[in-house]
C-alpha cells in the first residue's frame, strides 16, 4: 500500500514531467499509456485489477491515477481491496500446497530424473546418428 500511495502522489503533484521522461522511452510509455486509459476508463476497478490480475500495469496505474486526479479516497480504497484479493491468494494457495509439500518434492524429483534421463537418451541418439553417417559417409 506504501508503494501504491507513493505512486499517487507522485503522479498527481508531477503528471506533467512523467509524460516528458516517459516520452524518451517507447515501452514504458506504451506501457503507462495503458495504465492511464485503463484508469480513466474503468476507476476504481480498474486499480482493484491492477493491484493483483493486471499487475505490471500496477505502478503504472498508480502514476497515472494520481496524474489524472482521481479521488485519493476512491484509489485508496479500491487499492486496499486489490491488495487483499492479492495477499489472500497466495497465502490461500501456500496453506493448500503446504499439506502437499513432501509430495510435491517427490514428484518434482521424479519429473527431474525423467527429463535427464530422458535428454541422455536424445543426446545418445543424435550422437549415435551423426557416428553413424560419418561411417557411411566414409564408405562411399
Amino acid at each position: 500500500m506504501l508503494g501504491d500511495q507513493a505512486g499517487y502522489q507522485l503522479g498527481r503533484s508531477s503528471g506533467q514531467w512523467i509524460d516528458e521522461k516517459m516520452a524518451h522511452r517507447p515501452k514504458r510509455q506504451q506501457l503507462f499509456t495503458r495504465a492511464r486509459e485503463f484508469t480513466l476508463n474503468r476507476g476504481g476497478p480498474g486499480i482493484f485489477l491492477t493491484c493483483w490480475l493486471f499487475a505490471p500495469l500496477g505502478p503504472y496505474a498508480n502514476l497515472a491515477a494520481g496524474a489524472s486526479r482521481m479521488n485519493w479516497l476512491t484509489f485508496t480504497l479500491w487499492g486496499l481491496a486489490g491488495e487483499v484479493v492479492w495477499v489472500g491468494l497466495y497465502v490461500g494457495l501456500g496453506r493448500v500446497f503446504a499439506e502437499n509439500i513432501e509430495l510435491g518434492a517427490q514428484v518434482a524429483s521424479q519429473a527431474l530424473g525423467f527429463l535427464a534421463a530422458l535428454g541422455l537418451t536424445i543426446f545418445l541418439g543424435v550422437w549415435l546418428m551423426r557416428v553413424i553417417r560419418r561411417q557411411n559417409s566414409r564408405e562411399d
